[in-house]
Protein backbone atom coordinates (compact mmCIF):
# COMPACT_ATOMS: atom_id res chain seq x y z
CA UNK A 1 0.00 0.00 0.00
CA UNK A 2 1.31 3.44 -0.93
CA UNK A 3 1.98 5.93 1.79
CA UNK A 4 -0.77 8.45 2.49
CA UNK A 5 -3.60 6.09 1.55
CA UNK A 6 -6.08 4.84 4.10
CA UNK A 7 -6.36 1.10 4.47
CA UNK A 8 -9.45 -0.14 2.67
CA UNK A 9 -12.23 -1.54 4.84
CA UNK A 10 -13.21 -5.10 4.27
CA UNK A 11 -16.72 -5.16 2.90
CA UNK A 12 -19.09 -7.41 4.75
CA UNK A 13 -22.32 -8.39 3.08
CA UNK A 14 -25.42 -8.75 5.21
CA UNK A 15 -28.38 -10.94 4.41
CA UNK A 16 -31.69 -9.45 3.46
CA UNK A 17 -33.16 -10.71 6.72
CA UNK A 18 -30.56 -8.87 8.82
CA UNK A 19 -31.20 -5.68 6.85
CA UNK A 20 -34.94 -6.04 7.36
CA UNK A 21 -34.60 -6.70 11.11
CA UNK A 22 -32.16 -3.80 11.53
CA UNK A 23 -34.53 -1.38 9.83
CA UNK A 24 -37.41 -2.66 11.96
CA UNK A 25 -35.36 -2.05 15.13
CA UNK A 26 -34.52 1.48 13.95
CA UNK A 27 -38.15 2.29 13.18
CA UNK A 28 -39.31 0.86 16.51
CA UNK A 29 -36.82 3.11 18.33
CA UNK A 30 -34.98 0.20 19.93
CA UNK A 31 -31.67 1.43 18.55
CA UNK A 32 -30.21 4.57 16.95
CA UNK A 33 -28.45 4.69 13.60
CA UNK A 34 -25.15 5.30 15.38
CA UNK A 35 -25.60 2.27 17.60
CA UNK A 36 -26.58 0.11 14.61
CA UNK A 37 -23.50 1.27 12.72
CA UNK A 38 -21.24 0.37 15.65
CA UNK A 39 -22.98 -2.97 16.16
CA UNK A 40 -22.73 -4.08 12.52
CA UNK A 41 -19.56 -2.10 11.68
CA UNK A 42 -21.22 -0.22 8.80
CA UNK A 43 -21.18 3.42 7.73
CA UNK A 44 -24.13 5.73 8.37
CA UNK A 45 -24.89 6.06 4.65
CA UNK A 46 -25.31 2.28 4.45
CA UNK A 47 -27.84 2.29 7.29
CA UNK A 48 -29.72 5.19 5.69
CA UNK A 49 -29.75 3.33 2.37
CA UNK A 50 -31.23 0.26 4.07
CA UNK A 51 -33.97 2.41 5.63
CA UNK A 52 -34.73 4.26 2.42
CA UNK A 53 -34.97 1.05 0.39
CA UNK A 54 -36.57 -1.16 3.01
CA UNK A 55 -39.31 -2.35 0.65
CA UNK A 56 -36.65 -3.61 -1.74
CA UNK A 57 -35.17 -6.15 0.63
CA UNK A 58 -37.80 -8.66 1.60
CA UNK A 59 -41.40 -9.60 1.73
CA UNK A 60 -43.09 -9.97 5.14
CA UNK A 61 -41.98 -13.58 5.59
CA UNK A 62 -38.36 -12.82 4.68
CA UNK A 63 -38.50 -14.23 1.17
CA UNK A 64 -36.82 -12.33 -1.61
CA UNK A 65 -39.05 -10.06 -3.69
CA UNK A 66 -38.74 -11.04 -7.31
CA UNK A 67 -38.82 -8.60 -10.17
CA UNK A 68 -42.34 -7.90 -11.37
CA UNK A 69 -43.40 -8.47 -14.97
CA UNK A 70 -45.85 -6.01 -16.45
CA UNK A 71 -48.01 -6.94 -19.48
CA UNK A 72 -47.66 -4.91 -22.68
CA UNK A 73 -51.27 -3.72 -22.43
CA UNK A 74 -50.51 -2.09 -19.06
CA UNK A 75 -47.33 -0.52 -20.43
CA UNK A 76 -49.23 0.94 -23.39
CA UNK A 77 -51.98 2.28 -21.13
CA UNK A 78 -49.48 3.96 -18.80
CA UNK A 79 -47.58 5.55 -21.70
CA UNK A 80 -50.82 6.77 -23.28
CA UNK A 81 -52.08 8.35 -20.06
CA UNK A 82 -48.79 10.10 -19.34
CA UNK A 83 -48.42 11.37 -22.92
CA UNK A 84 -52.02 12.61 -22.94
CA UNK A 85 -51.29 14.58 -19.77
CA UNK A 86 -53.92 12.75 -17.74
CA UNK A 87 -51.32 11.67 -15.15
CA UNK A 88 -47.75 12.52 -14.25
CA UNK A 89 -45.22 9.71 -14.37
CA UNK A 90 -45.16 9.44 -10.57
CA UNK A 91 -48.95 9.32 -10.37
CA UNK A 92 -49.07 6.61 -13.04
CA UNK A 93 -46.44 4.55 -11.19
CA UNK A 94 -48.48 4.76 -7.99
CA UNK A 95 -51.74 3.98 -9.81
CA UNK A 96 -50.35 0.86 -11.52
CA UNK A 97 -48.06 -0.21 -8.63
CA UNK A 98 -44.82 0.22 -10.56
CA UNK A 99 -41.91 0.23 -8.15
CA UNK A 100 -39.25 1.91 -10.27
CA UNK A 101 -39.90 4.88 -12.55
CA UNK A 102 -36.71 3.99 -14.42
CA UNK A 103 -38.48 0.90 -15.80
CA UNK A 104 -40.81 3.14 -17.76
CA UNK A 105 -38.08 4.76 -19.89
CA UNK A 106 -37.90 1.76 -22.21
CA UNK A 107 -41.70 1.64 -22.31
CA UNK A 108 -41.84 5.19 -23.68
CA UNK A 109 -39.25 4.30 -26.32
CA UNK A 110 -41.19 1.21 -27.33
CA UNK A 111 -44.79 2.40 -26.98
CA UNK A 112 -44.43 6.19 -27.18
CA UNK A 113 -46.42 8.27 -29.66
CA UNK A 114 -43.73 7.98 -32.36
CA UNK A 115 -43.87 4.18 -32.26
CA UNK A 116 -47.51 3.81 -31.24
CA UNK A 117 -49.02 2.87 -34.60
CA UNK A 118 -46.27 0.44 -35.60
CA UNK A 119 -46.34 -1.37 -32.26
CA UNK A 120 -50.12 -1.54 -32.19
CA UNK A 121 -50.27 -3.11 -35.66
CA UNK A 122 -47.49 -5.65 -35.07
CA UNK A 123 -48.72 -6.74 -31.66
CA UNK A 124 -52.43 -7.14 -32.46
CA UNK A 125 -52.01 -10.86 -33.02
CA UNK A 126 -50.13 -11.29 -29.73
CA UNK A 127 -52.66 -9.50 -27.51
CA UNK A 128 -55.17 -11.68 -25.70
CA UNK A 129 -58.90 -10.93 -25.83
CA UNK A 130 -58.83 -9.67 -22.25
CA UNK A 131 -56.07 -7.20 -23.05
CA UNK A 132 -57.97 -5.99 -26.12
CA UNK A 133 -60.93 -5.08 -23.91
CA UNK A 134 -58.62 -3.06 -21.63
CA UNK A 135 -57.01 -0.98 -24.39
CA UNK A 136 -58.66 1.93 -26.16
CA UNK A 137 -59.63 1.70 -29.82
CA UNK A 138 -56.82 2.77 -32.21
CA UNK A 139 -59.08 5.46 -33.76
CA UNK A 140 -59.54 7.17 -30.39
CA UNK A 141 -55.81 6.93 -29.75
CA UNK A 142 -55.01 8.41 -33.17
CA UNK A 143 -57.52 11.21 -32.63
CA UNK A 144 -55.96 12.12 -29.27
CA UNK A 145 -52.50 12.00 -30.82
CA UNK A 146 -53.53 14.23 -33.72
CA UNK A 147 -55.23 16.71 -31.38
CA UNK A 148 -52.05 16.90 -29.31
CA UNK A 149 -49.94 17.49 -32.44
CA UNK A 150 -52.35 20.21 -33.58
CA UNK A 151 -52.16 21.88 -30.18
CA UNK A 152 -48.34 21.75 -30.33
CA UNK A 153 -48.40 23.27 -33.84
CA UNK A 154 -50.63 26.15 -32.65
CA UNK A 155 -48.27 26.80 -29.74
CA UNK A 156 -45.28 26.79 -32.08
CA UNK A 157 -46.98 29.27 -34.42
CA UNK A 158 -47.84 31.57 -31.50
CA UNK A 159 -44.25 31.35 -30.27
CA UNK A 160 -42.80 32.19 -33.69
CA UNK A 161 -45.18 35.13 -34.15
CA UNK A 162 -44.20 36.47 -30.75
CA UNK A 163 -40.51 36.12 -31.65
CA UNK A 164 -41.09 38.08 -34.88
CA UNK A 165 -42.97 40.83 -32.97
CA UNK A 166 -40.15 41.15 -30.44
CA UNK A 167 -37.51 41.19 -33.19
CA UNK A 168 -39.42 43.90 -35.12
CA UNK A 169 -39.66 46.08 -32.00
CA UNK A 170 -36.05 45.64 -30.92
CA UNK A 171 -34.47 45.98 -34.37
CA UNK A 172 -36.98 48.52 -35.74
CA UNK A 173 -37.39 46.62 -39.01
CA UNK A 174 -40.33 45.06 -40.81
CA UNK A 175 -39.90 41.28 -40.99
CA UNK A 176 -43.37 40.22 -42.05
CA UNK A 177 -44.35 40.42 -45.70
CA UNK A 178 -46.81 43.25 -46.32
CA UNK A 179 -50.04 42.42 -48.18
CA UNK A 180 -49.77 43.46 -51.85
CA UNK A 181 -46.04 44.12 -51.72
CA UNK A 182 -44.05 43.07 -54.77
CA UNK A 183 -40.99 40.90 -54.44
Amino acid sequence: MESGQKPRKKTKHYSRLIKKKSVARLKAGEITIGELCLELNIDRHVARYWCKNEDRWNDVDGSVILRKHYPDALKRKLVREVEAGELTLKEACVKYDIQWEANTKAWFQKFGSANLQANTITSVNKVSSQEVKQTDKPDIRQEKDLKEKLRDAHLKIALLETMIDVAEKQLNIDIRKKAGAKQ
